[in-house]
């Protein structure tokens, strides 16, 4: 899960995905995002984990950033 700590609301949001996430058998690994330098370096560190899935949050980071979020995805 990218997000962004400094995000109230992305906060909230991240308390209940890591609260929900054991009754789904999800294992999650959170990847906050501090700047857009660290974009790439989060999907390494996904990748490096075996990530299936990567998960975002609403935040302004990824806002700006949404397209080169979606290329990396790919």
């Amino acid at each position: 899960m990218l997000w962004s700590a400094s995000n109230a609301s992305v906060v909230q949001k991240f308390k209940q995905i890591e609260a929900a996430a054991p009754f789904l058998g999800v294992q999650l690994q959170t990847l906050e995002l501090r700047d857009p330098g660290d974009i790439e370096e989060r999907f390494e560190a996904a990748a490096q984990f075996g990530a299936e899935a990567v998960m975002t949050t609403e935040d302004a980071i990824q806002i700006t950033y949404r397209a080169r979020l979606v290329d990396l995805e790919k």
